[in-house]
């Protein structure tokens, strides 16, 4: 038996809207049961996050990391004197979620300016933790720490990296959407492609035609439905897990 982390954004995360059972890692854990997952991914999270994410991966002593590539400019940071832990959830006997409290985080929003501000991972309301004037300076930090070329330039070099940093018996290094900087193998360049999509028409926004040919939530929700999740498992994913977890 392995144990095996997603540690990841949106694409990866079973908690996310209209993922769970949905979720191309839950159809990878009812594909080879015989071992034990771990999804630490969440939303809008970033390389910070996965840096503490491989830490407590590391401390659990995890096998396997199936990690996606995600944007440079998402940062984080821990808040408050509590011990950092993750608290795992069981979803079922082999699948665990995975939840850290009082991280602060931020995402610059593409097409949601509303949403453009800081968050945190808490049970308790934003400013029942956080005092007002202690919002406004991470908000600024934040801010500049996420177009900050230093910070992103460390990032990526971070994560191209990663092998040589860790020494998990296998990292998995996955893009599931497309980034920047991709050389354009991603899963959902793949994806739109065996569905005769035009991939520049619908890189930065949500589009119809992804969702009339049933490949996303929603026409607001452009994260993959349970067509698209299966598409991306038996294509993209399989194919670059098969030797690993068949043992």
């Amino acid at each position: 038996m392995l144990k095996v982390a997603f540690i990841g954004d949106s694409y990866s995360s079973y908690v996310q809207t209209g993922q769970g059972m949905n979720s191309w890692t839950y159809l990878l854990a009812k594909h080879f049961p015989q071992h034990q997952y771990y999804n630490y991914a969440h939303g809008g999270r970033g390389y910070d996050f996965y840096q503490l994410c491989l830490l407590d991966a590391k401390i659990r002593n995890i096998d396997v990391i199936l990690i996606n590539k995600t944007f440079s400019h998402r940062v984080s940071e821990l808040h408050g004197d509590d011990p950092h832990s993750f608290t795992a959830t069981a979803i079922d006997d082999n699948y665990f979620t995975l939840y850290c409290e009082n991280i602060v985080w931020y995402t610059p929003a593409c097409y949601t300016p509303h949403v453009d501000t800081i968050h945190l991972d808490s049970k308790k309301d934003l400013p029942e933790v956080i005092p007002h004037s202690l919002f406004n300076s991470y908000n600024e930090v934040l801010r500049y720490k996420s177009v900050s070329g230093q910070n992103i330039d460390y990032k990526e070099k971070w994560y191209e990296n990663m092998h040589s940093l860790y020494n998990f018996k296998d990292i998995v290094k996955l893009s599931l959407t497309r980034v920047s900087d991709d050389p354009g193998d991603s899963a959902s360049k793949q994806l739109q492609t065996a569905f005769g999509i035009d991939i520049e028409k619908v890189l930065w926004e949500p589009s119809n035609e992804l969702f009339d040919k049933g490949l996303t939530v929603s026409l607001k929700d452009d994260h993959w439905s349970p067509k698209a999740n299966k598409w991306a498992f038996d294509n993209y994913i399989l194919p670059r897990v098969v030797d690993i977890l068949s043992e």
